[in-house]
C-alpha cells in the first residue's frame, strides 16, 4: 500500500451556525501587533467566551465549547470593539462615558448571546463570531463560568501568566512591547478555538 498524502489537518468540532447563550472567561491584553497586509500597527485585545449547551466531551472530562476573537483597543465610532460593546449593552456608550474610557475587565464572567457563523477558508470550516447581545432574559449579569478566569493586562504586570494558553502565549511575545523582552517558559496548549454592577444597577459594563 502507498503512502498518501492528504491536506492534514483534522477538522473540529464546531458550534452549530444560530444563536447560542455564552459567557465571557477570558480577556488578554496581547500588546501592539503589526499588519503587514497594511504596514500598520495598535493595540489588541483578544476575548473569549464559553458556550454552556455546546459540550466537548472526552473519558475524563465534559467542557463547554469556547470560541473567541481579537479586538483593536479602541472605543473610536468605527472601531470593530466599541460596536460590539454597544450591542452587547443593548445601548450605545454616552459621550461622558466614552471621555472616561472603558475597562474591559469589567465584562470577565458577563452573559451574552452570540451568533456563530460558519465560514469555510483552506479547506477548513470556522465557527466565527459574527455578533453578540444582551442574554435573551435580557438582563446583562456576572455569572459563574466552568473555565477558570483568563485575564492578562501588560499595563499591570509584563509578566506572562502561567495559566494562558501556548498560542496566545507567542501572539503576546509577536508584540511591540516582547520584542525584547527574554523569552518566557510556554504555557499549556489549550483548547483550539481560533462582582460588578454599574451606578444604576442595570447593566454590569
Amino acid at each position: 500500500m502507498g503512502i498518501m498524502a492528504t491536506e492534514g489537518g483534522k477538522q473540529r468540532k464546531l458550534i452549530p451556525q444560530g444563536m447560542h447563550d455564552a459567557v465571557n472567561f477570558m480577556i488578554v491584553d496581547i500588546g501592539t501587533q503589526f499588519n503587514p497586509a497594511f504596514g500598520t500597527s495598535s493595540r489588541k485585545v483578544l476575548l473569549g467566551w464559553e458556550f454552556p449547551d455546546h459540550r466537548i466531551k472526552t473519558d475524563d472530562s465534559d467542557r463547554p465549547m469556547v470560541s473567541s476573537k481579537t479586538f483593536t483597543l479602541s472605543l473610536h465610532e468605527k472601531a470593530t470593539l466599541r460596536k460590539t460593546l454597544e450591542s452587547w449593552r443593548g445601548t450605545k456608550f454616552t459621550q461622558e462615558q466614552l471621555a472616561k474610557g472603558f475597562d474591559i475587565s469589567k465584562l470577565l464572567g458577563v452573559n451574552c448571546q452570540i451568533q456563530i457563523l460558519h465560514e469555510e477558508k483552506n479547506g477548513k470550516v470556522y465557527d466565527n463570531i459574527a455578533n453578540i447581545l444582551p442574554p435573551k432574559s435580557g438582563k446583562i449579569a456576572v455569572v459563574n463560568t466552568e473555565n477558570e478566569h483568563l485575564y492578562y493586562s501588560m499595563d499591570d504586570n509584563m509578566e506572562i501568566p502561567a495559566n494562558l494558553y501556548d498560542w496566545i502565549v507567542k501572539r503576546i511575545k509577536e508584540s511591540e512591547e516582547y520584542s525584547n523582552v527574554q523569552e518566557e517558559p510556554d504555557g499549556p496548549e489549550g483548547p483550539d478555538f481560533d462582582d460588578y454592577s454599574d451606578e444604576e444597577g442595570q447593566i454590569p459594563f
